[in-house]
């Protein structure tokens, strides 16, 4: 899971996706749209989305992070 940036016109916006295999090509999808883009927002998600997976590591039972409190 990671978040990644696209542009539209002149805006930028961020999305949390996640990547996956099927019938043994890598795919990704769009797990969370997070709307426009900003530095600050992005780094803290980012660091969330690390700390869940050393938790989901640990904790098969965790629960994915809360965006946006």
């Amino acid at each position: 899971m990671f978040v990644r940036t696209n542009k539209s016109g002149n805006n930028r916006y961020m999305n949390i996706v996640e990547s996956y295999r099927e019938k043994g090509s890598v795919k990704q999808r769009v797990l969370w749209s997070l709307g426009k883009y900003e530095e600050k927002r992005y780094k803290e998600i980012k660091e969330n989305i690390k700390e869940w997976e050393k938790i989901e590591g640990a904790d098969e039972s965790a629960s994915p992070p809360v965006i946006g409190e």
